[in-house]
Formats: C-alpha cells, structure tokens, sequence
C-alpha cells in the first residue's frame, strides 16, 4: 500500500502509479486502514474500467443538482439572464419540497404530489393562492433540470415529463381607449412613462423596452436594432416614428452607461420590472387592471 500523509495533515493520501498513469488523490479519511481500504477500492475501479465495465454513476440529490444546473443555466443563458431567473425563483418551491431526495428517487408520484402541495398552498407575495401558471412554471424548471443530468447519463428517466401540466385560463388581453391611454400616461412616472410610451409607438415588449442599448439605437436612420428574442423574428430592425424618436434622444443624451433604461445604481445593467410603478399608475389613474403587456 502507498498511502501517507502530507507534513502537519491528519488526513490520508494514496500516491500509485497505473499502467504509466499517475494516480495521486486524497481519501478524506484520517483513519489509515480506512484510506487502505478506499487506495485498494480506487484501484479495483481502474481495473474495471480497463475491460470495459464502468461503474455506474451515482445520481446527485435534487438540491445538489438543482445548484450545479442553475450554474449551467447562467453560463449557458448569459445571454438571456431572465431565463436563469425564472428558474431560481420557481426552484425555491421545488427544493423546499425535496431537498435532499436523490434525483433517481424522485418518481411521478413524488411528483404529482408536490402539485398537489402547491395547490393547497398560497404565494409567500401576494397571500394568494398559487396560480396554475405559477406551478406550471416550477414543473418546468423541474423537468428542465432532470433533462439536463439525462444528457450526462446520471438519470435514465424524467419524472417531470410523465405529468400533466395544469389548465391555465385564456387571459384576454384589455384593450384601452385613447382617452384611458392619455391617463395612463399623464399618471405614470418615469421611466415608465418612456417606457409605455415606446411600446405603444413600436410594439416592443416590456423586456426589450428595458434591454435597449444605445448602441442599437440608430436615429439618423430612423430605425431601433432589437437583437434579443427567442425566434429570428424578434431580432428585427423597428421602424421609429418622431415620438418614439424624440423619447428616445432625450434617453440616449442623458444615458450613464451602456443602457436606456438602467437598473437603478447600476447604469451598465438593465431595469429588471416595472410593475409596482405600473400597477400604481392605473390606480391612480383611475383605470381598470390591465398588465402593462397590454
């Protein structure tokens, strides 16, 4: 046997050469005759893996593997950080509800109760009772994460996709007269006022109001670059008329950074939501509930 320990270290070490490979790792054991055993283990591995029989990988538990996926997931959607975020925020629920359940563990009816448990419960916000769209949405970051350890063969089956997901009701869209429009506006503050300003003169969502970069905007052209977007037909150059063009020169000649519509404290990053400001000026508006989507 070749294991030792390092000067000042209670713990363990094997030091081995295998078929010209050099083999050095700790066995986090500071008990010799356990680090023997774990050395004689390491070597039983290699062996196997020789032949060809690879020892099966042990699947991580579910709050383990929700961490590393959702560090894939900022790496991977960097691009798109609101995707990472809707998979932070619908995993607090799930890893409430898990935790430490290894992933291979987590079968449909573990599943299909947690729904269960979200439906009888109510939103830690608004102390109202979850929405199906709500939970749909945790479903989804669920079945996002299995998929994604699938791939790497740690799990052989998604649990996530065998349940239904839930009805969600047909929200209509409010239309609102020029009259409604002239009160909204007169009520809101900035920046929202801007904002629902250039959604109205270009029909840019709320996200890609918030994302425009001075850069892409292009004024002696008449014309905004928006290159975020899910499908090619988001990414598209939008016609300015002179209202949107004047909003826009005033932001862009009081811009502190690389953003129109800046976090605030924070001028090289963009507004993350608008809501509370939004759901304010309908209130005093005097307006009936509309999303500022709408």
């Amino acid at each position: 046997m070749s294991v030792y320990r390092r000067k000042g270290s209670k713990v363990w070490r094997f030091n081995f050469w295998w078929n010209g490979q050099h083999v050095e790792e700790s066995t986090h054991q500071s008990n010799k005759r356990l680090a023997q055993q774990l050395e004689a283990a390491r070597k039983t591995e290699l062996a196997m893996a020789k032949v060809g029989i690879v020892k099966p990988k042990v699947p991580p538990a579910f709050d383990l593997a929700m961490e590393q996926f959702l560090a894939w997931s900022k790496q991977q959607h960097a691009a798109h950080p609101a995707t990472t975020k809707r998979y932070q925020t619908s995993s607090n629920a799930l890893l409430a509800f898990f935790g430490k359940t290894r992933l291979d563990h987590v079968s449909v009816d573990k599943v299909n109760a947690f729904v269960k448990h979200r439906q009888s419960g109510k939103s830690k916000r608004t102390k109202r009772k979850l929405s199906p769209a709500a939970i749909n949405r945790e479903l989804a970051a669920g079945k996002a994460m299995v998929n994604w350890f699938i791939k790497s063969e740690a799990v052989a089956k998604n649990p996530f996709c065998l349940v239904k997901l839930l009805p969600e009701p047909n929200e209509a869209f409010t239309i609102i007269s020029y009259q409604e429009q002239e009160k909204y506006l007169m009520a809101a503050s900035q920046p929202l006022r801007d904002i629902a300003i250039l959604m109205l003169e270009t029909g840019m969502r709320p996200e890609e109001v918030y994302r425009i970069r001075c850069e892409n905007v292009h004024l002696e052209s008449g014309y905004l670059f928006n290159p975020h977007g899910k499908t090619k037909a988001a990414n598209r150059k939008i016609p300015l008329t002179s209202t949107a063009q004047s909003v826009l020169a005033f932001r862009l000649a009081s811009a502190k950074g690389s953003y129109l519509f800046p976090k605030l404290g924070d001028p090289n990053s963009p507004l993350p939501k608008i809501n509370q400001a939004h759901n304010r000026a309908v209130k005093d508006a005097g307006l009936r509930r509309f999303r500022l989507y709408d």
